[in-house]
């Protein structure tokens, strides 16, 4: 059942001459042309070129104009760091061990990378910005999740899956190379606040995928039900997001850090034959915008973003592929594919390869 669950601007340029003035000057003029052609040429992104064996993901955004991508080579795997507007690329990182991937942490100082020699045991590695290794956990796994801690981003806690599908999880604190044992019913957490996680309580998805939202105490190991019948939730930036549906209908919670209702959103839903099809989504915290598929009468997906400020649904990109999203730090961009390989330019409403294959 476990394993049918199973199945997330690089440069702003101010003219500060006004335009008469730059209207009596034609030097002046000519070189806020100049500049203005730069700025246009900067905000265009260069697709990366792979071969398509060599090409292990894109496996997070470094900042707002660089991602790092997993190479295979014929010994071991590289993480290059890639700009994705000068198509200049440096090593960020290489292991003798495959790469499976890596994931930023909130403030983007650290990075975690897992290797894997074996479906017996996996090795996480934790990153600073210059690619040194911080801190380094082995464990014996057949696969593993990792959710960061977005209010104390030294921590993260780990899913380790064995080849039955039985799970362990822990805390780990990087800083101080340590972790602690949980044990739980579902191996899929998500932080609420820094002391505090939530998850789905889900007994058997095929007979019944409502399941009733649990909160749970890291400190005092209390769990508690804070919501019944609930299908999907997700903790984006500082938003909760619980989704509910009724016949084909969703509904999209939004609360806030105390569990207080800040909006609700409602969407059609797919349901499967092993129940409703929940949408990837984003939630950009800054602008307080979500942003996730809307599915369609033509059997496909828009995607939309939702402005929980204005209360106000907008297309973007009409029929899409319902696919990972990944924003950059910024919310101008956003990966998309399930090996990130295309991107969003949200402003411009518009989805191209980052990726093509030589």
């Amino acid at each position: 059942m476990i394993k049918r669950v199973m199945v997330f601007i690089f440069v702003i340029v101010m003219l500060v001459a006004c335009q008469s003035e730059a209207s009596n000057d034609p030097n002046k003029a000519q070189k806020q042309h100049e500049g203005e052609k730069k700025v246009t040429n900067q905000q265009e992104i260069k697709p990366y070129i792979i071969e398509q064996s060599a090409f292990g993901g894109i496996g997070d955004w470094y900042d707002n104009h660089h991602v790092l991508i997993i190479k295979h080579e014929k010994k071991g795997s590289i993480i290059e760091k890639y700009n994705i507007y000068t198509g200049k690329t440096e090593l960020f990182f290489r292991s003798d061990a495959p790469i499976i991937s890596v994931k930023a942490n909130p403030n983007y100082h650290t990075f975690l990378v897992h290797l894997s020699q074996s479906t017996e045991e996996a090795t996480l590695l934790f990153l600073n910005q210059s690619g040194e290794t911080l801190d380094t956990l082995k464990l014996e796994s057949f696969d593993v999740q990792y959710t960061w801690n977005p209010f104390l981003p030294n921590q993260v806690f780990i899913t380790s899956f064995l080849e039955d599908w039985t799970f362990n999880l822990f805390l780990r604190d990087v800083a101080k190379k340590t972790h602690q044992l949980y044990t739980l019913p579902q191996p899929f957490i998500h932080w609420i606040n820094q002391d505090e996680i939530i998850y789905l309580d889900v007994d058997d998805v095929l007979a019944n995928p409502y399941a009733p939202l649990v909160k749970f105490n890291l400190d005092t190991n209390e769990a508690t039900v804070i919501k019944e019948d609930v299908v999907g939730v997700s903790y984006l930036g500082s938003t909760l997001i619980t989704i509910e549906e009724n016949d084909g209908v969703g509904t999209y919670t939004f609360w806030d850090s105390s569990f207080e209702k800040v909006d609700k959103l409602t969407l059609p839903i797919i349901t499967e034959y092993d129940g409703p099809l929940i949408p990837y989504s984003q939630m950009d915290p800054s602008e307080q915008l979500f942003y996730t598929f809307k599915s369609n009468s033509s059997k496909q997906f828009d995607f939309i973003v939702y402005s929980l400020e204005h209360s106000k649904v907008e297309t973007l990109i009409e029929g899409i592929e319902n696919m990972p999203l990944k924003l950059s730090p910024d919310g101008k961009i956003s990966l998309i594919g399930y090996q990130f390989e295309q991107v969003i330019k949200i402003n411009e409403k518009t989805i191209m390869d980052l990726v093509k294959f030589q």
